[in-house]
C-alpha cells in the first residue's frame, strides 16, 4: 500500500480511504462520472460536504487482471489526444487510436490523477468512464486520497 500511496504526495495515511476493489465483465463497465462526493462542487465550484467530511482530492487506479483486452480501458472524454505527435512509447499504457485520453488495462499499471483544482473546485477534465467490456474481466484498484483525514475512523490501517 504505501508504494500505491507515493504517487499521491506525502499525505498522511488518515487522509487515505479504504482501498476500493472493482471489476466487471463482458457488457459491463462504468458511466462516466466524477469521483468527487460531493454534488455541488461538480456545478458551482463550492464545497457541500459537511463541517467533519473531507473530499477526494486525488484518486489512483491500479489494474489486477487485464482479461478483457486491451481497447477496454478508462477514458477520459474530456481530454482529447493527437497520438501521432506523441512518443509512440505511450502506446503501450493509452490506447493510441483513440481521440480522447483511454488508459489500457495493463496488469501492474496505475494511473493517478488530480480531480480538485488549487483553491477546490472541480477539475471537469476528471470525467472518466470504464469503457464496456465485449470479453473477459477487467479487476483493479481504486486508491483515494482526501482533503483532510478521511472521516469514517482517521486510520483506515494503510501500511
Amino acid at each position: 500500500m504505501s508504494r500505491a500511496t507515493k504517487p499521491q504526495g506525502s499525505l498522511p495515511t488518515s487522509h487515505f480511504e479504504n482501498l476500493q476493489g472493482t471489476s466487471y465483465t463482458a457488457g459491463g463497465g462504468h458511466e462516466p462520472h466524477y469521483d468527487i462526493l460531493s454534488t455541488k462542487v461538480a456545478h458551482t465550484g463550492i464545497n457541500s460536504l459537511g463541517p467533519n467530511e473531507t473530499e477526494r482530492a486525488t484518486a489512483t487506479i491500479a489494474i489486477l487482471d487485464d482479461g478483457c483486452g486491451k481497447k477496454r480501458g478508462t477514458e477520459f472524454s474530456r481530454i482529447r489526444v493527437d497520438w501521432g505527435k506523441e512518443d509512440k512509447q505511450w502506446c503501450t499504457y493509452v490506447d493510441c487510436d483513440a481521440e480522447r485520453l483511454t488508459f489500457q488495462p495493463r496488469v501492474g499499471n496505475a494511473f493517478f490523477w488530480k480531480n480538485l483544482r488549487e483553491g477546490g473546485s472541480l477539475d471537469e477534465n476528471t470525467l472518466r468512464a470504464g469503457l464496456p467490456l465485449l470479453k473477459g474481466i477487467k479487476v483493479g484498484i481504486n486508491i483515494w486520497a482526501r482533503t483532510g483525514q478521511h472521516p469514517t475512523d482517521g486510520a483506515n490501517n494503510v501500511t
